[in-house]
């Protein structure tokens, strides 16, 4: 059962994120009917969300002719050190990346963006899967299809689709291979080996298939396929036909 201040946390993400979106969305219809090119579409929609301050800066006590505030130190759970042991950089980095890796990945496209872009490329190929997997990938990238965003998910898929393709077929050449000794085994070993080529192949086709159906679904989509350079729109028409 969640408690009060639980639902009013989730209620008020809902509203930012309702925000987000449509200041995002009305950014773009502005952006296409003013006809900008793809950069400036890039820009203005990745600072579509963003508000000016109020107030101008605000020096804090003591930053300015008086004594500085002491530096603080945090621990990665947020609770305040005594300073005799701060907190080292790959702690940090850690913790950072533990925040977007989790499962809150999947709560937004803007969180989903953050944590793709913190990801090592084997954790890239992770992340599709879990976001895949929870049928979250075609909300997340409704709103923040780029071309930058579409050429990295084309690299990524294509490298987990040749690396599929290769497994299969090393499995395959094995599989015929100890089966030509074998006697009467040997007529059954090809189907065997076809099945196993058969097994290892659709993950990978599987999730290439996912991926490019939500991209495609994507409001921005033609926008961010136009962007691609050569080397992109000829790996998608590769991924395209591999998938066929």
């Amino acid at each position: 059962m969640l408690s009060q201040r639980s639902l009013a946390r989730r209620l008020e993400e809902r509203v930012a994120e309702d925000a987000r979106l449509r200041a995002v969305e009305a950014t773009k219809k502005e952006a296409v009917a003013r006809r900008v090119d793809v950069d400036t579409f890039q820009a203005l929609v990745s600072a579509a969300h963003l508000r000016p301050m109020r107030g101008g800066l605000r020096l804090a006590p003591g930053g300015a002719g008086g004594k500085p505030a002491a530096p603080r130190n945090f621990r990665p759970d947020g609770t305040l050190s005594d300073g005799s042991s701060a907190p080292s950089s790959s702690t940090a980095l850690a913790a950072a990346h533990g925040s977007t890796s989790s499962d809150d990945a999947l709560r937004s496209g803007a969180l989903f963006v953050r944590a793709w872009r913190a990801a090592a490329p084997a954790g890239r190929a992770e992340l599709l899967r879990r976001a895949v997997a929870a049928g979250a990938l075609p909300r997340l990238l409704r709103l923040e299809l780029s071309s930058r965003l579409l050429e990295e998910l084309l690299d990524c898929l294509s490298a987990a689709v040749s690396a599929g393709t290769g497994a299969a077929a090393d499995a395959a050449v094995s599989a015929t291979g100890k089966s030509t000794g074998v006697g009467m085994a040997a007529a059954c070993s090809p189907p065997a080996a076809a099945e196993t080529a058969a097994d290892a192949e659709p993950k990978d086709h599987e999730l290439a298939r996912a991926v490019l159906q939500a991209a495609e679904a994507a409001s921005s989509f033609a926008v961010a396929e136009a962007g691609l350079s050569l080397q992109a729109r000829q790996r998608l028409a590769g991924l395209r036909a591999a998938l066929q």
